[in-house]
């Protein structure tokens, strides 16, 4: 072992990478089994992940929620139904092993936060509203009375294993450049997803998909990735509120959306009956977002790639009205952030500048209900996960969060508590040393911007909300060009201390491997699912599709095979079906049942 490359040396029992909620609530079960627990924020501790930018609504069934002493919440409600909703709205790709534990779990993890001191701003008949700093903030406080290491700033590179098992990581502590091993009987995967993958998104800037490609490259297997949420509405200007979801949240009752000469659209790719639904219901993602796009594709769109979010034509009593119960006031505060000055343009008879942004990844590393992957030792929770909502969420991914948190750290306590460390393989550990000084070393080379634009402009135009075979392959083209270029990517700076460049080289090499499995489940799956929508295959072909994409590591390749639905409950349906017809037929099931 090289050890004038390794400045510090950690040995925990059970190792949570990401202290997001998923991250949070992993050490919270962890420590509680009485285990060494150690938490690794890849930015400031308090503030990590994309949970703080939460709307945002916990989601449970409704007799729950009425049982709890909510009154407003549908007594008559049931878990089944709530299951049966989900599996439903998720075109029936759910694994209903996680589906069961979600439903099961969801009333005990809302319970919890507000013992711990979460405030609720209201409540609706199958979800608790709040925002993600309450959620945090309740989190950290059931955090308190155990005893957890913490360690801020420090980018998780790899995953270190042995004898087909885990045996620790490796991370740079961005602000120093000092490099510590460390070494976990078990690890806990909590790193949400690959927003940043996308020009356009809602996610925070540490979501590059770190976690789901280190977990690849250590043999794990990854489900469904095929399958990205893009969110309507999502504002992109003003810049200083560009990816908030502010407007997204506030349209769910009022607002209409306008082409650059000032004209509504959505009627033009939708009849009456569909239009409705997707500007009035939650399933406004699904058509909203491919409307907008078709519309922005179409020439007709505002200056900064998008359309125009307008409330003109409606008195602005009924918006204040109906927003008092949302979750951003007192001021219109939303996410953190104040937005009474994009609510004051739009009083006064202005617009603001919104489309589709990847907010949500359905694929991820695939788990069972104990939270374990394919890997000994190696757990994960939360958005980096896959399997849980199909092929579309509806429900709540805060819920998902909280509920596979505590099962992933409760599983990894447990298997700590029976296992030893497992020896570093040195030639490994040497080898990961290698690849995370190359771009400082590289005197010449790709700059990693660089290569980092030309991947998301691929990934935006290829992967994004309207697919077809041949943006699909060259997005493909694009993965495979820059590929060989990752150990090639070289810095300007060599200093170790807080280096941007250098971050960016090796988040790209974790961003080039996540893009390489959805483009190529993306491309093997010739239907339309959810929020996958092919127009080259514009039906839900039940009879040949209704199977699960997974992907994995062969040797130095990347294989996919199909896979059958996990089924518990709920036998999976047969046909072939119109996209849009077919999810017509879902939403009345759901409205019926």
């Amino acid at each position: 072992m090289e050890e004038k490359k390794i400045d510090e040396v950690v040995e925990t029992d059970v190792l949570i990478i990401g202290a997001g909620g998923a991250g949070l609530r992993a050490a919270i079960s962890a420590a509680a089994k009485g285990v060494k627990t150690t938490v690794i924020s890849k930015g400031r501790f308090e503030s990590s992940g994309i949970t703080p930018m939460a709307g945002a609504d916990i989601g449970l069934d409704g007799k729950s929620l009425f049982n709890m002493g909510y009154e407003r919440a549908d007594k008559e409600d049931s878990k089944e139904k709530f299951f049966e909703d989900i599996v439903t709205t998720g075109f029936h790709l759910n694994n209903q092993e996680l589906v069961e534990l979600f439903v099961e779990d969801a009333p005990g993890r809302v319970k919890e936060l507000v013992d711990w001191g979460m405030k609720i701003n209201y409540h609706g008949e199958r979800e608790v509203i709040t925002n993600g700093q309450e959620i945090m903030k309740a989190l950290l406080n059931g955090l308190k009375k155990y005893e957890v290491q913490k360690f801020s700033n420090i980018m998780v590179l790899d995953l270190l294993t042995s004898e087909g098992g885990v045996a620790g990581a490796i991370g740079l502590k961005v602000d120093t450049g000092k490099i510590i091993l460390f070494k976990a009987k078990s690890v806990v995967l909590a790193t949400g997803g690959a927003h940043q993958l996308y020009e356009k998104n809602s996610g925070s800037k540490e979501m590059t998909g770190d976690g789901i490609a280190m977990a690849y490259r250590a043999g794990a297997e990854l489900i469904n990735m095929e399958m990205v949420t893009f969110c309507n509405n999502t504002i992109i200007w003003p810049l200083k509120h560009k990816g908030s979801l502010f407007l997204y949240v506030f349209s769910m009752y009022h607002g209409n959306l306008l082409n650059r000469m000032g004209k509504q659209f959505i009627h033009k790719y939708y009849p009456p009956k569909i239009a409705e639904i997707a500007t009035t219901t939650e399933w406004n993602k699904l058509f909203l977002s491919r409307a907008c796009q078709l519309e922005i594709e179409s020439g007709f769109g505002s200056p900064h790639g998008g359309v125009y979010f307008s409330i003109k034509d409606i008195p602005f009593k009924i918006i204040e009205d109906s927003a008092c119960r949302q979750s951003w006031t007192p001021g219109w505060r939303f996410e953190g952030a104040d937005h009474s000055d994009i609510v004051e343009e739009l009083k006064a008879g202005g617009t603001v500048e919104v489309a589709p942004l990847a907010e949500y990844f359905e694929g991820g590393i695939k788990i069972d209900r104990k939270g374990r992957t394919t890997i000994k030792g190696l757990y994960a929770a939360g958005e980096c996960t896959g399997g849980m909502f199909g092929a579309n969420r509806v429900t709540a991914a805060t819920t998902e969060m909280l509920v596979e948190g505590k099962v992933a750290g409760e599983s990894a306590a447990d298997y700590a508590k029976a296992a030893a460390y497992q020896k570093i393989d040195e030639s490994q550990l040497n080898s990961l040393i290698e690849v995370i000084f190359r771009p400082i070393k590289n005197e010449k080379g790709t700059k990693p911007i660089n290569a980092k634009k030309r991947l998301q402009a691929a990934v935006t135009k290829g992967l994004g909300i309207i697919r077809n075979n041949s943006g699909i392959e060259k997005t493909i083209e694009t993965v495979e060009a820059v590929t060989p270029e990752v150990p090639k990517l070289a810095t300007a700076s060599k200093d170790r201390r807080y280096n941007k460049e250098w971050i960016d080289a090796l988040e790209l090499r974790n961003m080039v491997q996540v893009a390489e499995a959805i483009a190529k489940a993306a491309k093997m799956r010739t239907e339309s699912r959810g929020v996958h929508f092919r127009s080259d295959f514009p039906n839900t072909n039940n009879d040949e599709w209704l199977k699960e994409i997974v992907v994995k590591k062969d040797m130095n390749r990347m294989e996919l095979e199909k896979i059958p639905v996990t089924t518990t409950k709920i036998e999976l349906p047969k046909g072939v079906h119109n996209y849009d017809e077919y999810i017509l037929k879902t939403i009345e099931k759901v409205e019926e049942g």
